[in-house]
Protein backbone atom coordinates (compact mmCIF):
# COMPACT_ATOMS: atom_id res chain seq x y z
CA UNK A 1 0.00 0.00 0.00
CA UNK A 2 2.86 2.34 0.87
CA UNK A 3 4.44 1.83 -2.56
CA UNK A 4 1.15 2.51 -4.31
CA UNK A 5 0.74 5.83 -2.46
CA UNK A 6 4.30 6.88 -3.27
CA UNK A 7 3.82 5.93 -6.95
CA UNK A 8 0.56 7.90 -7.12
CA UNK A 9 2.29 10.90 -5.51
CA UNK A 10 5.06 10.84 -8.15
CA UNK A 11 2.57 10.46 -11.00
CA UNK A 12 0.39 13.34 -9.77
CA UNK A 13 3.45 15.57 -9.26
CA UNK A 14 4.66 14.77 -12.79
CA UNK A 15 1.27 15.55 -14.29
CA UNK A 16 1.12 18.85 -12.45
CA UNK A 17 4.58 19.86 -13.68
CA UNK A 18 3.88 18.80 -17.26
CA UNK A 19 0.54 20.58 -17.41
CA UNK A 20 2.10 23.96 -16.66
CA UNK A 21 2.92 25.13 -20.19
CA UNK A 22 3.77 28.59 -18.93
CA UNK A 23 7.21 27.54 -17.68
CA UNK A 24 8.16 25.60 -20.78
CA UNK A 25 10.41 27.69 -23.01
CA UNK A 26 10.32 27.74 -26.80
CA UNK A 27 13.14 29.11 -28.95
CA UNK A 28 12.84 31.20 -32.07
CA UNK A 29 15.84 31.31 -34.39
CA UNK A 30 16.23 35.09 -34.57
CA UNK A 31 19.59 36.84 -34.92
CA UNK A 32 19.82 40.56 -34.22
CA UNK A 33 22.49 42.73 -35.82
CA UNK A 34 22.97 46.23 -34.44
CA UNK A 35 25.25 48.36 -36.62
CA UNK A 36 26.67 45.20 -38.18
CA UNK A 37 27.40 43.40 -34.89
CA UNK A 38 25.50 40.49 -33.38
CA UNK A 39 23.99 41.36 -30.00
CA UNK A 40 22.23 39.60 -27.13
CA UNK A 41 18.67 40.83 -26.81
CA UNK A 42 15.85 41.28 -24.38
CA UNK A 43 12.51 42.87 -25.04
CA UNK A 44 9.00 42.03 -26.10
CA UNK A 45 6.63 41.58 -29.00
CA UNK A 46 3.59 43.87 -29.22
CA UNK A 47 0.33 42.95 -30.91
CA UNK A 48 -3.27 44.11 -30.80
CA UNK A 49 -5.87 41.70 -29.45
CA UNK A 50 -9.47 41.43 -30.65
CA UNK A 51 -10.49 44.37 -28.42
CA UNK A 52 -7.83 46.51 -30.14
CA UNK A 53 -5.72 46.64 -26.96
CA UNK A 54 -1.95 46.35 -27.16
CA UNK A 55 -0.57 43.21 -25.50
CA UNK A 56 3.07 42.43 -24.84
CA UNK A 57 4.89 39.10 -25.02
CA UNK A 58 8.27 39.26 -23.27
CA UNK A 59 11.31 37.36 -24.48
CA UNK A 60 14.89 36.88 -23.45
CA UNK A 61 17.53 36.27 -26.01
CA UNK A 62 20.90 34.74 -26.40
CA UNK A 63 22.96 35.19 -29.51
CA UNK A 64 20.82 33.79 -32.30
CA UNK A 65 17.79 32.79 -30.24
CA UNK A 66 14.80 34.33 -28.52
CA UNK A 67 13.19 32.39 -25.68
CA UNK A 68 9.44 32.60 -25.08
CA UNK A 69 6.96 30.86 -22.83
CA UNK A 70 5.05 28.12 -24.62
CA UNK A 71 1.69 29.91 -24.22
CA UNK A 72 3.17 33.14 -25.64
CA UNK A 73 4.64 31.21 -28.57
CA UNK A 74 1.21 29.76 -29.32
CA UNK A 75 -0.32 33.25 -29.14
CA UNK A 76 2.17 34.50 -31.75
CA UNK A 77 1.49 31.45 -33.92
CA UNK A 78 -2.24 32.26 -33.84
CA UNK A 79 -1.76 35.77 -35.25
CA UNK A 80 -3.22 36.27 -38.69
CA UNK A 81 -1.35 37.63 -41.68
CA UNK A 82 -3.16 40.98 -41.43
CA UNK A 83 -2.42 41.36 -37.68
CA UNK A 84 0.06 43.97 -36.56
CA UNK A 85 3.21 42.74 -34.80
CA UNK A 86 6.02 44.92 -33.47
CA UNK A 87 9.35 43.84 -32.07
CA UNK A 88 10.78 45.98 -29.25
CA UNK A 89 14.44 45.31 -28.45
CA UNK A 90 16.17 46.63 -25.34
CA UNK A 91 19.94 46.79 -25.74
CA UNK A 92 22.45 47.70 -23.04
CA UNK A 93 25.78 48.68 -24.62
CA UNK A 94 29.02 47.63 -22.94
CA UNK A 95 30.19 51.22 -22.62
CA UNK A 96 27.38 52.48 -20.37
CA UNK A 97 24.26 51.41 -18.52
CA UNK A 98 21.77 53.35 -20.66
CA UNK A 99 19.19 51.15 -22.33
CA UNK A 100 18.76 51.68 -26.05
CA UNK A 101 15.26 50.80 -27.25
CA UNK A 102 14.61 49.83 -30.87
CA UNK A 103 11.11 49.19 -32.20
CA UNK A 104 10.23 47.80 -35.61
CA UNK A 105 7.13 46.54 -37.33
CA UNK A 106 7.08 42.99 -38.65
CA UNK A 107 4.70 43.11 -41.61
CA UNK A 108 4.15 39.36 -41.85
CA UNK A 109 3.90 37.91 -38.31
CA UNK A 110 4.36 34.33 -39.47
CA UNK A 111 7.78 35.20 -40.95
CA UNK A 112 9.42 34.93 -37.51
CA UNK A 113 8.74 31.18 -37.58
CA UNK A 114 10.94 30.53 -40.63
CA UNK A 115 14.16 28.54 -40.37
CA UNK A 116 15.94 31.77 -39.55
CA UNK A 117 15.18 35.44 -39.11
CA UNK A 118 17.78 38.20 -39.24
CA UNK A 119 16.89 41.58 -37.74
CA UNK A 120 19.09 44.38 -39.10
CA UNK A 121 19.17 47.60 -37.07
CA UNK A 122 21.29 50.45 -38.35
CA UNK A 123 21.65 53.68 -36.40
CA UNK A 124 21.33 56.63 -38.77
CA UNK A 125 21.51 59.35 -36.11
CA UNK A 126 21.84 58.16 -32.50
CA UNK A 127 21.24 61.59 -30.97
CA UNK A 128 17.87 61.86 -32.69
CA UNK A 129 17.04 58.16 -32.12
CA UNK A 130 16.82 57.68 -35.87
CA UNK A 131 17.47 54.14 -37.06
CA UNK A 132 16.58 51.69 -39.82
CA UNK A 133 14.89 48.40 -38.89
CA UNK A 134 15.24 45.69 -41.53
CA UNK A 135 14.32 42.03 -41.56
CA UNK A 136 15.58 39.10 -43.63
CA UNK A 137 13.97 35.66 -43.71
CA UNK A 138 13.68 33.01 -46.42
CA UNK A 139 10.24 34.45 -47.28
CA UNK A 140 10.52 38.19 -46.51
CA UNK A 141 13.38 40.62 -47.08
CA UNK A 142 13.10 44.34 -46.48
CA UNK A 143 15.32 46.51 -48.68
CA UNK A 144 18.95 47.05 -47.74
CA UNK A 145 19.96 50.69 -47.46
CA UNK A 146 23.39 52.14 -48.32
CA UNK A 147 24.06 53.08 -44.66
CA UNK A 148 23.79 49.47 -43.49
CA UNK A 149 26.95 47.79 -42.33
CA UNK A 150 28.29 44.92 -44.39
CA UNK A 151 27.72 41.88 -42.22
CA UNK A 152 29.57 39.47 -44.50
CA UNK A 153 33.01 39.68 -46.01
CA UNK A 154 33.50 38.86 -49.66
CA UNK A 155 36.60 36.85 -50.52
CA UNK A 156 37.87 36.98 -54.05
CA UNK A 157 40.23 34.47 -55.62
CA UNK A 158 43.48 35.94 -56.85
Amino acid sequence: MKYILITLLFISTGLTLNSDNNHYRVRLNIIVFLDGKIIKTRGHFEYKNRKNQINQIPFEGTIGEMHLKKNDYNTLKDLKLKDSLCLVINHIPFSNDDIEVYKGKIFYPNSIFNDFTVIRITNLNKRKNNYYFGISTPSVITPFIPQEYNMFEVYEDD
